[in-house]
């Protein structure tokens, strides 16, 4: 059973892959070289290199044109052409025109589909979005630069929620997380002394689960986004088991780990539920 809310928290959902360990040496001509794994310094440390944007061009137009195949006709080039890369690098993304709240995003060994309201409704009408643009990215790897990965590395589902409803805003930023989430959180005297009678304490916690593949990783802070400010969990579920190049393997990846940001995410929003106006 599917409980979909009709006034959900939810600012934005990244579903990311990522492959191989990407660390690259600059060359000249403005071309770089790969190192699968990482090269092993002096000191007998991984070290941090890098590339230039040019050595991914045909793969980026390669992708380009499965994507606007599937109706992303809007592209945007987020760093300049001649840029050095970082691994994991975002550098272009693509949207749909008539639908806001979607995109895709291709860089240096990552690729990403983002949702949000009103494109995002659940999960299960997102993963057919994340394997179609999977099958893109998987032809596009025809023109990725040598070596070619074998294998995605890792998969990281995030949920970025924002909570500025009736209950919420009623609620000081510590309150919220202790009396409607249901965090235990009890400060020691000391600290409460130097308390100004008219600043509410805002806290930042952020919490890491180990997985059996994996870690997951729980965000509680207050703050802005978007222009609405609210009390934020931020929640990603990272999988460093390899998923093959398979737009099914990879969509049940994502799906075992909306598992459990689902099942977090439903228990510790319990209080809200009704406010959200829950639907089956």
């Amino acid at each position: 059973m599917t409980i979909v809310f009709k006034k959900p928290p939810l600012v934005e959902l990244i579903a990311e892959l990522r492959w191989g360990a990407p660390t690259f040496g600059l060359t000249p001509g403005g071309m770089g070289a790969f190192a699968f794994p990482a090269e092993v310094g002096e000191q007998g440390q991984p070290q941090l290199q890098f590339a230039y944007a040019t050595l991914f061009d045909s793969f980026f137009m390669r992708f380009a044109v499965e994507a606007h195949k599937m109706g992303f006709t809007i592209q945007e080039r987020v760093i300049p052409p001649n840029a050095i890369l970082m691994p994991y690098q975002t550098v272009w993304r693509w949207k749909k025109p008539d639908v806001p709240g979607l995109l895709l995003q291709l860089g240096s060994g990552v690729f990403t589909v983002n949702g949000g309201p009103p494109a995002y409704s659940h999960w299960d009408t997102f993963v057919p979005i994340v394997q179609e643009g999977v099958a893109g990215l998987l032809t596009a790897l025809e023109a990725h630069p040598q070596p070619r990965p074998t294998a995605f590395s890792h998969t990281l589902l995030r949920y970025i929620d924002l909570f500025d409803s009736e209950i919420a805003a009623k609620k000081t930023p510590l309150d919220f997380f202790r009396d409607v989430l249901g965090l235990k959180i009890e400060l020691p005297e000391t600290m409460l002394k130097f308390q100004s009678g008219d600043q509410p304490i805002i806290p930042q916690l952020n919490l890491q689960t180990p997985l059996v593949d994996g870690v997951a990783n729980f965000m509680f802070a207050y703050g802005i986004i978007g222009g609405r400010s609210g009390h934020i969990l931020d929640t990603t579920v990272t999988r460093t088991t390899e998923v093959p190049l398979n737009a099914n393997s990879v969509a049940e990846s994502f799906t075992a780990s909306h598992a459990i940001t689902n099942e977090v995410f439903m228990g510790l929003t319990k209080p809200l539920h009704a406010e959200m106006e829950p639907s089956e």
